[in-house]
């Protein structure tokens, strides 16, 4: 299951109370603290038209309908842009010009039922194609650099064709977490490498550890999680001197000058957008790769397969799948991160709500979305790893949300199972989406699924977070 920390269960307990009570009143869906918001546009004359959904009950009383613009390079959302009536379900925005991104936020308060919905968009007519996205540093093992030359060369090939300088690097097994972070910060603050901003941890690179916490709410799991973020905060400070923590399992313990790090909460913002593919003790696919390299390899096939449009990537439907085991949880309604994004890259006529295996296995969609009481290796009602093992799974992007396996640094881990799915299976990315909430609508306007896990991890007042905001567990499984 997943539990709310203990240290909040006091104060929670009156909250608690009230929302059973409301949830009695309302029959509430798991998009009710979402407004589900599209966008079309017209370039002469120019205009921006926001279209939405009405509030899933005629029983929720809207009070105020609010809507802000701001650019994406914007630090804040200032203040209101314009005014909505409360029955409004559209709004034309003709203060706009082409070849410039706009993002957008409309917010419904009620009296009652959800209380506070919220949309986001990012949108503008003819943004121009991005043709250089700046350097990314390539972190490749040192048995994957030796097994597979080949597609490596192809991966960095690809990378440049999508406009990246690609900085190679590879990484020895004697090497720590502290020599990786030097190798990183040492080509950031190179005046000579133009535009660090990506790091891709191809491998089993070494996995940093920080922090007390539990961000699925269980206090059995509490300790130190895998914290890639280490990689990606280059100015800020981590100590290794104050956790004193070994209640959990010895992954998990964090005590001072163990090599795992004191932060729970990122000490700063991060500079670098971090994925990572890694098939370390993965070995419930025997009957499709008997090696990590194996996996690797099969993994590195679909990326350029995928970035090239070639077999079952030829055709993906710009769809998204919701397999929600959750429902309606307040402010902790784990599936707001799933609308938020997926109405914005498809709109909702677009969006399935079904079983995920028994879609997945044979129908192909472009992102997913799987939630239920979890464990290391499993979602109920979802699936389990051993199912990706021998179930294709045609979903290419994905995010889950269930206890445990949002902590990916053990065998078998249901987060990155989807990456190493059988012969027929499309995965190239999972993301444990819900605590905190991911923001990753930019994409639709050509970003980086990067560039949204960053906008994830430094997100402090820009979107709501749920709970484990500003956490050091936030990571990119993928590309």
């Amino acid at each position: 299951s997943m539990s709310m920390p203990h240290l909040t269960r006091c104060c929670l307990l009156v909250a608690s109370l009230m929302w059973l009570a409301a949830t009695q009143l309302y029959a509430q869906a798991d998009h009710d603290k979402t407004i589900r918001l599209t966008a079309s546009v017209q370039e002469s004359p120019a205009q921006i038209q926001l279209n939405w959904l009405a509030a899933s009950s005629t029983s929720f009383n809207i009070v105020h309908q609010k809507i802000w613009r701001r650019t994406p390079e914007a630090t804040s959302w200032g203040k209101e842009y314009d005014t909505l009536a409360t029955s409004d379900l559209s709004y034309t925005d003709t203060n706009v010009t082409p070849g410039v991104r706009y993002e957008y936020r409309i917010v419904r308060i009620f009296s009652n039922g959800p209380l506070i919905s919220t949309g986001y968009i990012e949108t503008g007519i003819r943004i121009p194609e991005v043709d250089r996205r700046g350097s990314i540093i390539l972190l490749v093992k040192d048995n994957a650099a030796t097994s597979l030359p080949t597609e490596l060369t192809q991966l960095q090939q690809n990378l440049a064709g999508d406009g990246w300088h690609v900085i190679r690097e590879n990484i020895s097994s004697t090497q720590t977490v502290t020599d990786v972070k030097t190798i990183i910060t040492g080509h950031y603050n190179n005046p000579a490498t133009p535009d660090v901003k990506s790091v891709f941890l191809f491998g089993r690179i070494p996995v940093p550890y920080s922090g007390e916490i539990f961000p699925d709410g269980h206090t059995n799991h509490q300790g130190a999680w895998p914290a890639d973020v280490f990689y990606a905060e280059l100015d800020g400070t981590w100590t290794d001197t104050e956790v004193d923590n070994t209640n959990a399992a010895s992954r998990n313990h964090n005590v001072p000058g163990d090599g795992k790090y004191d932060q729970s909460i990122l000490p700063s913002t991060t500079e670098l957008e971090v994925g990572r593919v890694d098939f370390n003790d993965m070995t419930i696919f025997p009957s499709i790769a008997t090696t990590e390299i194996d996996l690797l390899r099969r993994y590195l096939t679909r990326n350029h397969q995928y970035r090239h449009l070639i077999g079952d990537y030829a055709s993906i439907p710009r769809r998204g799948l919701i397999d929600d085991r959750w429902g309606y949880r307040g402010e902790d309604t784990f599936a707001s991160s799933v609308w938020w994004n997926f109405t914005s890259f498809f709109g909702s006529s677009n969006i399935t709500r079904a079983d995920w295996f028994g879609t997945l296995t044979t129908n192909k969609y472009l992102w997913a979305f799987g939630g239920g009481p979890g464990s290391y290796t499993s979602a109920t009602g979802v699936g389990t790893s051993a199912q990706f093992g021998s179930t294709d799974s045609k979903a290419v992007f994905c995010m889950m949300l269930g206890s445990y396996f949002g902590d990916w640094d053990n065998p078998n881990n249901f987060l990155r199972a989807p990456l190493a799915n059988t012969t027929g299976g499309l995965a190239l990315a999972n993301m444990w989406a819900g605590r905190p909430h991911w923001h990753i609508h930019a994409m639709a306007t050509g970003r980086t699924m990067g560039y949204g896990a960053r906008i994830t991890q430094n997100n402090v007042g820009a979107y709501p977070t749920g709970f484990g905001g500003g956490q050091v567990h936030i990571a990119l499984m993928g590309d």
